[in-house]
């Protein structure tokens, strides 16, 4: 038995690998539906090349391997040609030691544009479904075909003959596989064709619904279908990722905003300052920073008519806002209101005694509506206890009508030298420009992802806080596993980091070993409310903590009964919404620094949207901003504001001048002038030759919280692992994050004031 062979053995291995063979060339045969990228895959520079309606990404190399196979399966792109030119691009990978995936020498034309507040174009995810459908038209005719994607609202169809259906034509699908699938029948499904595609020399229907009442059986089954089959057939990724792009950026963009947002509403012939957005500094300062007074003030100089002759959707402002705050008063007035000599040195005189002064550039725009689905997705964290604060959101977003970035610049009226004579009193002409004293409106904190990683809970007991210095009593605010934030009776001095003794006095009366909770270890976090608040966490090097153990028991058996802390959650989703206002409202130009392969900076991508005009200061040359991207600028912007691996790590504060050579080049300057009267000379020259001044700002990246990175992410790495990774890998190279205001106006008009207003 052991040397038995079944008959005809020999005979039957030569047709079983025909039989291979031939189904092996069936399958390389078949048309291919997926796209060509090999930007980051290859040494060459990647260019578009269009074949049979599809975009791929290819090298000179790559195409003309392309053109190859193509003649060799007769013109078609089949999957034989897709897999070929890929093991070809990985035997030369493997050749030449590995494809360089940065540019070390980024080209403007390489620099990335991201459109943000970019939203899906589709409301529905689009999957690449293959499925035998009837198509019947309006005269009866029947005709088989095939989808090539599905979604609720629309789909793509390859009908099996030739035919031309113009836009508008009404017709119906039976969808006889997905009826299979369902075993119930869905009957006829009514669509209008939009748009006739040709792909590789075929006719492809784009068709949408017409949303019959009597299709909601088919209504139901599809979205919980393509959801089910997610991990198992392609999503479209173009326009996924675009929003995948514009959501993580405009987030990363948003945490580190410098200046602020000030959004207004009408309320009859004047405006009213509805809310500010600005960063977290601002909400964490125990007075109400100036920036903020300012706004408010703007509010009270500017009407109604004054915003609805701007015609343009974005206006940098003439008019720049100087403000002070000089014993415990704040005054803010225009640039118009000192034009007179004898008024700027009354306020040059108060300036150099003030606690505080500072000049803005205003960037009035109409402020763009959110997209639904984006303020229910920030709004759905909040609880069911913050319903009032919901209905207060949608009211807001409903009632914002313009918005103004305020951004910080040294005024060219600051004075050259000090004055003798110390003012005793304001005059009487600057009491009108006083900024009343009124309870300021919502000041949103855009960046805050929550300082906890546990759930909080509120409850209240007497605390003892004791370090080398002190001792300070106060009471518990709230709690978690790790963390606890006390209210102290009386100021404390303690600094951030500092190892700190907590004792609970009163639990430790109702415990069976009240030791566990006298003078446990905990480090501060954050000391606000000048001393009298205090945020801590647990020190970790203590193995067994007690009070983090009696918390935890705590929590465990009483989750359901203890009230929970909902302000941290109240954050976050105000600080999204803010963000979200922003990134629809862009009133600069936010761009991306990232590194290359030699870590060195180089401007990987520049951010817009359809308001965002000053992208182009010159008219339509996309190379006036993306020419910022000049090695020696770069570094000199960054010198001294870098870590040791070259990210940013402090902000940075600029004045750039852009001056356009011809029309395809424009040159990046740094203004740095020795003095005021210095500075005046540069900026009258620069305007002489018609260049642009603009405020710079960079600021270091805050990495998005690993949860909420790989949410945005998912979608992508179920369709792409490939996409994914490149996206990762893209986002772990950004060092820096910076916007460029355009105060060319501003400077303009404070430049036509005599040339004593900056040495008087």
């Amino acid at each position: 038995m052991a040397n038995y062979l079944p008959p005809n053995r020999g005979r039957a291995a030569p047709s079983t690998k025909q039989e291979l063979e031939r189904m092996e060339q069936q399958r390389l045969s078949q048309p291919c539906m997926r796209t060509l990228d090999l930007r980051g895959q290859v040494a060459g520079k990647c260019k578009e090349y269009q074949h049979g309606g599809r975009t791929h990404w290819m090298d000179e190399r790559s195409i003309a391997i392309f053109e190859q196979l193509l003649a060799r399966f007769r013109g078609q792109y089949t999957l034989g040609v897709y897999e070929a030119l890929l093991a070809s691009t990985k035997m030369a990978k493997s050749e030449s030691g590995g494809a360089r995936t940065v540019h070390a020498d980024a080209r403007d034309d390489e620099v990335m544009c991201i459109d943000f507040g970019y939203r899906p174009r589709r409301a529905e995810s689009r999957m690449n479904y293959v499925s035998s459908v009837t198509m019947e038209l309006e005269n009866g005719n029947r005709l088989a075909g095939k989808t090539l994607d599905l979604s609720l609202l629309g789909l793509r169809l390859s009908p099996s003959a030739n035919i031309q259906l113009p836009p508008g034509t009404p017709l119906s699908l039976h969808f006889d596989e997905l009826q299979q699938k369902h075993g119930e029948p869905f009957g006829e499904i009514a669509y209008t064709v939009v748009a006739t595609d040709l792909e590789q020399d075929r006719k492809v229907l784009r068709l949408k619904r017409q949303m019959r009442d009597s299709e909601r059986e088919f209504d139901h089954f599809l979205p919980h279908f393509i959801e089910s089959q997610s991990n198992r057939y392609k999503h479209e990724l173009n326009d996924l990722l675009q929003v995948t792009y514009a959501r993580a950026y405009d987030r990363l963009y948003g945490q580190r905003l410098q200046g602020l947002y000030a959004f207004f509403r009408p309320s009859g012939e004047r405006i009213e300052l509805e809310a500010c957005a600005g960063p977290v500094e601002y909400a964490l300062s125990e007075t109400t920073p100036l920036i903020a007074l300012a706004a408010r003030q703007l509010a009270r100089i500017t009407t109604a008519a004054m915003l609805e002759k701007q015609s343009q959707i974005i206006v940098a402002s003439r008019q720049s806002l100087h403000v002070m705050r000089w014993q415990g008063r704040v005054y803010a007035l225009p640039a118009d209101a000192l034009q007179a000599k004898a008024q700027r040195d009354d306020w040059y005189r108060l300036m150099n005694e003030s606690e505080e002064s500072a000049c803005y550039g205003l960037v009035w725009r109409k402020q763009p509506t959110l997209h639904q689905a984006d303020i229910d997705e920030a709004l759905d964290m909040l609880p069911e206890s913050l319903k009032p604060h919901i209905a207060d959101w949608q009211q807001r977003l409903g009632r914002i009508s313009h918005s103004c970035a305020l951004v910080p610049y040294q005024s060219t009226l600051r004075p050259e030298q000090r004055f003798d004579a110390l003012p005793t009193q304001v005059p009487e002409w600057l009491k009108v420009w006083e900024v009343p004293r009124s309870p300021v409106p919502p000041l949103f904190a855009m960046g805050v992802r929550g300082q906890r990683a546990q759930e909080r809970y509120l409850h209240k007991t007497a605390v003892q806080v004791d370090s080398e210095n002190e001792s300070v009593s106060g009471e518990l605010v709230d709690f978690s596993i790790n963390g606890l934030q006390l209210q102290l009776n009386r100021p404390g001095r303690f600094e951030a980091r500092e190892i700190v003794k907590v004792s609970f006095p009163a639990l430790q009366e109702k415990v069976k070993e009240p030791e566990e909770l006298a003078q446990q270890a905990y480090r501060v976090v954050r000391s606000q409310h000048q001393g009298e608040r205090l945020s801590l966490e647990r020190d970790f090097r203590v193995s067994k903590h007690g009070a983090a153990r009696f918390f935890t028991y705590i929590i465990q058996n009483n989750r359901h009964r203890l009230p929970r802390c909902t302000h941290e959650q109240q954050q976050i989703a105000d600080a999204r919404i803010a963000e979200m206002l922003v990134g629809v409202g862009l009133a600069g130009v936010p761009f991306v620094l990232s590194r290359d392969s030699e870590k060195r900076p180089y401007l990987f991508a520049c951010g817009f949207n359809p308001g965002s005009s000053l992208l182009y200061p010159f008219g339509d040359d996309k190379i006036s901003i993306t020419s910022l991207n000049q090695r020696e600028l770069l570094q000199t912007l960054l010198s001294e504001h870098c870590n040791n691996v070259g990210a940013v790590d402090k902000v940075r504060h600029a004045l750039l001048k852009l001056q356009k050579q011809d029309e395809h080049t424009a040159i990046w300057s740094l203004l740095e002038p020795a003095s005021p009267a210095d500075e005046r000379q540069m900026l009258q020259q620069a305007l002489q030759e018609k260049a642009r001044i603009f405020a710079c700002a960079i600021a270091p990246v805050n990495p998005l919280p690993r949860s909420e990175f790989e949410a945005l992410l998912k979608p992508v790495f179920n369709n792409s692992r490939y996409k994914a990774d490149q996206f990762r890998a893209e986002i772990s190279r950004v060092i820096g994050i910076g916007t460029l205001f355009d105060l060319t106006p501003a400077l303009a008009h404070e430049l036509q004031f005599p040339a004593d207003a900056a040495a008087p």
